[in-house]
């Protein structure tokens, strides 16, 4: 899919006026959502394409913080990892990416490409519904880390949200 991606776009594209690759830098998100497959639902779909395309910077600082939630959360629950989808593994990972995200680009931007992630034909209700609830939960927790994390932002984020887990606060399905 990336290499498709890639060669699917005309050269006059693939630069901006300052001479960063907007392809490259969209890219890397969205290759890196869909090469792995390490989650159901994590491909890409046209629409996080089109927004990508129009905010590569947004989509880099979500890759980054996908790229770490993600580390963080199978770390966490190693010795759970069937918790990674749908259970309280999943919960955690969502609540730790939104919260990332929201940290570096603000809740609104978060929110938006949040919903467009988790809005694809292939999600079911219930997981769509867990995974937005869980991510409301981190947008929040992002925006609030800015003023009460103090110098470790993305380490109170993961505390905060590691706290809701672990007392049953964060939405599951198993």
């Amino acid at each position: 899919m990336c290499r498709h991606f890639l060669e699917g776009t005309n050269s006059a594209m693939k630069t901006t006026r300052l001479g960063i690759s907007v392809i490259f830098c969209a890219a890397a998100f969205l290759c890196s959502l869909g090469a792995a497959q390490a989650y159901p639902g994590q491909g890409t779909t046209q629409s996080e394409r089109d927004y990508c395309m129009a905010n590569a910077g947004d989509c880099l600082a979500a890759d980054d913080a996908k790229n770490w939630a993600t580390g963080v959360a199978e770390w966490r629950y190693q010795n759970n990892p069937r918790s990674l989808h749908n259970g309280v593994g999943d919960a955690f990972r969502h609540c730790i990416w939104a919260g990332a995200i929201a940290q570096r680009i603000g809740a609104d931007r978060a929110a938006t490409i949040l919903s467009i992630h988790e809005n694809k034909d292939d999600n079911p209700l219930d997981e769509w519904l867990m995974d937005t609830a869980n991510n409301e939960t981190g947008v929040r927790l992002g925006v609030e880390s800015n003023s009460k994390g103090g110098g470790d932002t993305w380490g109170w984020i993961m505390n905060r949200c590691g706290a809701l887990a672990d007392g049953g606060k964060l939405r599951t399905l198993r």
